[in-house]
């Protein structure tokens, strides 16, 4: 943990890193007619699936969550897209907006339950390199991975 990484900022990054683990693992495990399209990350948590019908302004999910939604959706919408989970922490309940592309790589953000950023990775598979969301952000311009991820290939799981 860094010096200025509080102790939610560390959960919240630990809880994400299992769940993507988790996520990947039964996929490879999985049997790919049958079983593939059952495996759900965070449980199937996400409200789209919960509250399909509401009307997203009646969620009430705090502004920054759905900022950040908003932003991986208009910048994804030709080949990726953005939804919103719920976890929880010990008993803290934290938002997680994970973006999903046609391809094996995405972005996850990570937020309190009052809106606060706790962490902003970029993802490859069930790989995360996490770093300042204005850094993490940019990558959606150009689609690069930050150096952490250079050797992406190697280490994935799914090699």
């Amino acid at each position: 943990m860094t010096s200025d990484e509080s102790l939610n900022e560390k959960k919240a990054k630990e809880l994400i890193e299992i769940e993507f683990r988790k996520y990947h693992e039964a996929l490879l495990a999985a049997d790919l007619e049958e079983d593939y399209d059952k495996i759900e990350f965070l449980n199937g948590m996400s409200f789209e699936h919960q509250h399909i019908h509401l009307h997203r302004d009646e969620l009430g999910i705090p502004r920054s969550v759905l900022d950040a939604y908003d932003f991986y959706n208009e910048s994804c919408c030709d080949w990726g897209g953005a939804i919103i989970y719920q976890a929880q922490i010990d008993l803290d309940l934290i938002y997680v907006v994970r973006v999903t592309t046609d391809g094996d790589d995405g972005w996850v953000e990570v937020f309190d339950l009052e809106g606060n950023l706790l962490a902003a990775g970029r993802t490859y598979l069930e790989l995360i390199s996490w770093g300042a969301v204005e850094e993490i952000r940019q990558y959606v311009d150009n689609f690069e991975f930050p150096s952490e991820l250079d050797d992406r290939y190697s280490r994935t799981m799914w090699k």
